[in-house]
C-alpha cells in the first residue's frame, strides 16, 4: 500500500515480525492505526531514509513499533500532538494532511484497550509504540 510513496522518496521500508502474533483488537481499527502511522512516517521521512515496522509480545501485550529517520517532533509540538489545537504540517516532499490522523489513532488505540506512546527528537526521527492486548 505504501511502496509507491516510499519508492518515490527512496525510503527503505523494513518489517520485523515474529511469526505467531495475535492481537485482541478490532481489525478495521487496527488497519486504520497502522495505515495512519505508516503514512505519517513516510510523509515526514526525507529521501533516502528508513521506516520500519516491528512487533514484539510479552505475556499479555503486543507492542507494535513504527520507527522513522524523519524530521522528528519538537518537545513543544509533542505536547499538542494528539490535540485538535494543532495545525497540519507539510511532509518532506510537500505532502499535505488534515491534522486529524493522530487524534483518530489515539482514539482507536484506546477504544481497543491499548496505549500509544511517542518518542521523538527534532531532526532524529520518531518512534510510535502501540500496545494492545494479546489475543487469548
Amino acid at each position: 500500500m505504501f511502496s509507491a510513496n516510499a519508492h518515490a522518496k527512496e525510503i527503505r521500508l523494513e518489517t520485523y515480525f515474529p511469526g505467531d502474533l495475535a492481537v485482541f483488537a478490532d481489525e478495521s481499527a487496527l488497519h486504520a492505526i497502522l495505515r495512519n502511522l505508516l503514512s505519517n512516517a513516510i510523509k515526514f521521512t526525507p529521501h533516502g531514509g528508513t521506516v520500519s515496522l516491528s512487533a514484539e509480545q510479552t505475556e499479555d501485550k503486543i507492542y507494535i513499533k513504527i520507527n522513522d529517520t524523519g524530521t522528528g517532533i519538537s518537545a513543544e509540538k509533542l505536547e499538542k500532538l494528539f490535540s485538535l489545537e494543532k495545525t497540519s504540517e507539510q511532509g518532506t516532499a510537500g505532502e499535505r494532511g488534515t491534522g486529524l490522523g493522530l487524534v483518530l489513532v489515539k482514539e482507536f488505540v484506546e477504544m481497543n484497550r491499548g496505549h500509544l506512546h511517542v518518542n521523538s527528537q527534532l531532526h532524529q526521527g520518531s518512534q510510535f509504540i502501540v500496545s494492545l492486548p494479546k489475543a487469548a
